[in-house]
C-alpha cells in the first residue's frame, strides 16, 4: 500500500464550498432483524445512536421463506401462519432480552413480506431518517444468486443506511473516529455533510480518503496528481465546520475496497461514511463489488449515503 497523507501544516486555503454544515437529526430509527449475530450487532448499534440523539426506534422482521417449495407449488397458508407466530414470539424474545431498549420508544413490526419492499413501505410510512441493518457477508455465488438485503436496502431507499458487516463491532463511542471515503466524481457532497455533521457535534477525528486504483498516465505525474486531489477531497468539506480535531486528507493506490478498509483499521474508526450515486450503479459491477468488499472486511459500521447533490 502506498499512500500520501496531508498533516494541518500543508493544508492551504480550501476554495469556497457548495454546502455549509447543517446540524444532523435522527429523529426516527429503523433497525431490520433476522434474529442473527450481524442483525444483534446492528441493534446494538442503534439503541447507541438513539440513545445520544433521543430518536424513537422501530424494530422490523420481514417474514420472508426464501427457498421455495418443491415443483413451485404453492405454500400451504398453515405454514405462514405458523411462520408469522413463531417470529412474533422471537421478536418479543429479542426485546426482553436487550435491557437498553426500555430506556426509548420503541415499535415493532413483524410482517410477511420481501424485507427490501417491508423496509421501503415502513420508512416512506414512519418519516425513518436512518436504517440500520446487518449484512452476514456472504460472497462468490451466494451472493450473485441472492444478492445482499442489506446493500439492496441501501441503494433502494432515499435515508442513509448503517451497515453492520460480519466483522464490524460496536464500540463504547459509536462515533469517536470517522472515516469518509470517496470517489470524488459520483460520491461527494452530502455523504460530506452526513461525515461534518457527525464528527462536529461527537468532536470525532476525521479521515477523507481517496483512491487511485488506475495507473497513472505518462503525462500526469503523482505529485501533481496527488495535489490536485487533496485540494478536491478539502472542497467537499463545509468551510464553516467547527471541528475539535483537524481532518486529515489521504489518498490510497489500489483496490478501492481494500485500501478504504485498510485506512478505517488503521485509525481504529469506529463509522466508515460512504456514497453511491443512485440504485442505477447496481447496473454497474464496480460500486456494488466495492461496497461489499468494504462492509465485509471493515471491523466498524459503514454508513452508505445516497448522494443527491450530483
Amino acid at each position: 500500500m502506498i499512500s500520501r497523507t496531508e498533516s494541518p501544516t500543508t493544508v492551504s486555503e480550501p476554495e469556497p464550498l457548495h454546502l455549509e454544515t447543517s446540524d444532523l437529526q435522527i429523529r426516527n430509527i429503523l433497525v431490520a432483524t433476522d434474529f442473527s449475530e450481524p442483525a444483534h450487532q446492528a441493534l446494538q448499534a442503534a439503541t447507541a445512536i438513539a440513545g445520544l440523539y433521543g430518536s424513537s426506534l422501530l424494530l422490523v422482521h420481514a417474514s420472508f421463506l426464501y427457498q421455495p417449495t418443491a415443483g413451485g407449488g404453492m405454500i400451504p397458508a398453515e405454514f405462514l401462519i405458523d411462520q408469522l407466530a413463531e417470529d412474533k414470539k422471537q421478536m418479543q424474545d429479542l426485546v426482553a432480552s436487550e435491557p437498553g431498549l426500555a430506556k426509548l420508544r420503541l415499535d415493532t413490526v413483524v410482517e410477511y413480506g420481501d424485507p427490501v419492499t417491508l423496509i421501503d413501505k415502513l420508512v416512506r410510512k414512519n418519516k425513518i431518517d436512518l436504517v440500520v441493518v446487518g449484512s452476514h457477508g456472504s460472497s462468490g455465488f451466494e451472493r450473485m444468486v441472492l444478492g445482499s438485503v442489506a446493500e439492496s436496502v441501501a441503494y433502494t431507499i432515499e435515508p442513509p443506511v448503517l451497515i453492520m458487516g460480519p466483522r464490524a463491532h460496536n464500540e463504547s463511542d459509536p462515533f469517536k473516529s470517522i472515516v469518509f471515503a470517496t470517489d470524488l466524481a459520483t460520491t461527494g457532497l452530502r455523504p460530506a455533510q452526513y461525515a461534518c455533521s457527525l464528527a462536529e457535534r461527537f468532536h470525532s477525528q476525521l479521515l477523507v480518503v481517496h483512491v487511485v486504483e488506475k495507473p497513472l498516465g505518462a503525462s500526469v505525474t503523482q505529485s501533481d496528481l496527488e495535489n490536485r486531489l487533496l485540494q478536491e477531497m478539502r472542497e467537499l468539506l463545509p468551510n464553516d465546520a467547527d471541528l475539535a480535531w483537524y481532518p486529515q486528507f489521504r489518498v490510497e493506490y489500489g483496490k478501492p475496497g481494500d485500501e478504504i478498509a485498510e485506512a478505517a483499521r488503521s485509525v481504529a474508526a469506529s463509522l466508515l461514511v460512504v456514497g453511491v450515486r443512485s440504485k442505477g450503479d447496481l447496473a454497474d459491477h464496480l460500486p456494488w463489488l466495492t461496497l461489499s468488499k468494504i462492509i465485509h472486511e471493515a471491523g466498524c459500521g459503514v454508513l452508505v449515503v445516497r448522494n443527491r447533490f450530483e
